[in-house]
């Protein structure tokens, strides 16, 4: 084989997995992937090939058996009410088992190269095929075509709830619940936060809210153990609280607030009983994949690292510290559940994915490729591209499964969630890859089976009556936000990032998306008013729209009112802006350096009454929502 012919082969090959030999950047310019960079991705996704396409004729020809010896594809979606069909790829008899979601089954055959299905209930179901002596599994979602539509004119708060001061330091949730409480009082419906997942907060140590240690379960930091039913009876669980003493400063120091409720919290496992105790076990038996869980992160523990630092290591895994894990999940699920009770529910944040040493990545190892990281193409404020440490989702074996794991990652959100944020959403399309050793302008995009991510959405949407928001910050290609707006997924939109251009960005803002002066990601806009020099075409713009704008404060309630009387299905209100916050809470990259994911607010919730002008402002904003134009 020539070289010529080889590195046709690698194209070929890359070109039947997804990999995109090219793609556009910001600035125009047509990147294409380095032989080396596309040999990488290639090999991480299980071929055997090297850089100069040697292989890959091989790898061609056996992916290409193997799918089609495989009667159907291993995945089939019907939307709405219309029944599943499925190509068969062999015209000799076939014979199915459908089990049902529900616990119900149906049977029969097929032939002629198609199967088409009855009217099914919406959810997973799965097909057993049978046919030329070869058994398949197929994975049938019957998905609405649409996402869950929410309330109209919806509006609500944002603040990360670390940042709510608390007993301990940093926010729990008793004070997401008030905040909820608060909220509804002015006539808002949600309340916004950074991720609430599960994360490392001794050893090894990773507070940020995207990187957590699974997206399927919560972050214990964020139980409030007063709230718990053994707390009035726990002499010691009340001491021990005392004796953490009041948190000082603005700064969270994670490990002393994680290590001080910890100790509360396991004063009142010691002294669980009765009615609570049978409950808890109850809860054990009805979720045995917490044990796994509780299990992982004991584990951790006692190595002090994730499991990719202890693979290869054995040992038995110490009980009490396994039981704690599973205690604190059920009050997290406890807890959250009561988060909406007075009207105005979580708006959650589904992060894009996981740590590398972190429990999904260790319990489903198989889907998640090794020798690669997540991460984002060039652009204007970042000319190297951006290289995350966050490891990809195989995408064929994401279909051999049946999208198993994102459906449970989307339905432990959807349980609780009112709205749910997907962090880029352009990764249920396609992902940029990095592959180790390389830097991110050697990144490769790589597709998905984005309809198939959509269904599951949808059925998990409507599932727990979550309404979604697709976060398209940035350059996103218009077929996603096509697609978002078919499936009934809103958009993102902050004026802090439109403004600046000749357009008005308040005649653009669009109607299907959650709207905001800006997002976690941004400078306040205190910060932005007064070091961003975009502000003059800002205020210049809302003086045309015949605001007198005499100060900041009084420019952030023009751009408010502007966007509560807009169209948009929601408006987003950053609680830090309205007392006029200059601290951001996260400065994109950037780690340590500066105090990212750690500052507290400069007001608790049973301090928002006092803030002056603060409910006056978004009773305005509420009005304007009842009062469109």
């Amino acid at each position: 084989m020539t070289s010529g012919d080889a590195r046709g082969a690698l194209c070929a090959l890359a070109a039947a997995e997804g990999v995109l030999r090219s793609y556009t950047d910001t600035t125009g310019r047509r990147r294409r992937a380095s032989p080396a960079a596309l040999g990488a991705v290639l090999r991480a996704l299980g071929h055997d090939v090297d850089d100069s396409g040697r292989g890959a004729a091989a790898a061609l020809r056996a992916l290409e058996a193997a799918r089609a010896a495989r009667p159907a594809e291993p995945v089939a979606v019907a939307w709405g009410r219309t029944r599943a069909r499925i190509p068969l790829r062999t015209r000799v008899r076939a014979t199915w088992t459908l089990a049902l979601e529900d616990g119900g089954e149906l049977s029969g055959h097929a032939g002629d190269g198609e199967l088409e299905l009855p009217r099914l209930p919406y959810g997973r179901h799965r097909l057993e095929l049978e046919a030329d002596g070869r058994t398949q599994e197929v994975t049938v979602l019957q998905a609405p075509r649409r996402a869950d539509s929410g309330p109209a004119r919806s509006w609500g708060l944002f603040v990360p709830l670390y940042a709510l001061p608390g007993p301990f330091g940093p926010g729990d949730l008793t004070r997401m619940r008030a905040l909820a409480a608060w909220t509804a009082g002015l006539g808002g419906d949600l309340v916004g936060s950074t991720p609430l997942h599960a994360a490392f907060l001794d050893e090894p140590f990773e507070p940020s809210p995207y990187l957590p240690v699974s997206r399927l379960y919560w972050n214990e930091l964020y139980v409030d153990p007063a709230a718990t039913p053994g707390w009035e009876a726990s002499a010691r669980a009340r001491e021990l609280a005392a004796a953490a003493g009041p948190h000082e400063g603005r700064l969270i120091d994670y490990r002393a607030a994680m290590a001080a409720k910890r100790r509360v919290l396991e004063a009142l496992l010691d002294e669980l009983d009765g009615r609570r105790l049978d409950a808890f076990e109850r809860h054990l038996r009805d979720h045995p994949d917490l044990a796994a869980y509780a299990g992982f992160r004991a584990r951790c523990e006692r190595e002090r690292a994730g499991w990719r630092d202890w693979r290869d290591q054995d040992g038995p895994v110490d009980g009490a510290a396994a039981r704690y894990h599973a205690y604190t999940q059920w009050l997290c699920e406890e807890q959250l559940a009561r988060v909406g009770e007075h009207g105005a529910g979580p708006y959650l944040d589904m992060p894009l994915g996981v740590h590398p040493g972190g429990y999904d990545t260790w319990r489903f190892r198989d889907l998640f490729v090794d020798g690669i990281s997540v991460g984002a193409p060039p652009d204007d404020f970042f000319g190297g591209g951006q290289s995350w440490g966050l490891a990809p989702l195989h995408p064929a074996r994401l279909r051999d499964q049946g999208h198993t794991y994102p459906m449970a990652c989307i339905r432990t959100l959807c349980r609780h969630a009112v709205a749910a944020r997907i962090d880029h959403v352009m990764g249920l399309h396609r992902t940029f890859w990095v592959p180790e050793g390389m830097p991110a302008t050697e990144g490769i995009y790589v597709r998905y089976p984005f309809e198939e991510l959509y269904a599951v959405l949808c059925i998990e949407s409507q599932r727990g009556r979550a309404r979604l928001v697709g976060e398209d910050m940035g350059t996103v290609p218009g077929g996603v936000r096509r697609t978002m707006a078919a499936h009934g997924l809103l958009r993102t939109y902050a004026v802090q990032a439109e403004a600046g251009g000749e357009a008005d960005p308040f005649d653009r803002v669009p109607s299907a998306a959650m709207v905001g002066m800006n997002t976690h990601d941004m400078p306040t806009f205190p910060a932005f008013w007064e070091e961003d020099p975009r502000r003059r075409t800002l205020q210049a713009t809302l003086e045309r729209r015949g605001h007198a704008i005499a100060d900041g404060p009084g420019a952030l309630d023009a751009c408010l009112g502007e966007l509560a009387r807009s169209d948009a299905a929601a408006v987003l209100v950053n609680l830090e802006d309205m007392w006029w916050e200059r601290e951001p809470q996260n400065m994109p990259g950037t780690t340590t350096e500066q105090p990212n994911w750690r500052r507290l607010a400069r007001h608790g919730v049973d301090e928002l009454d006092d803030v002056p002008g603060l409910a006056p402002r978004l009773r305005r904003v509420a009005e304007a929502r009842r009062s469109p134009g």
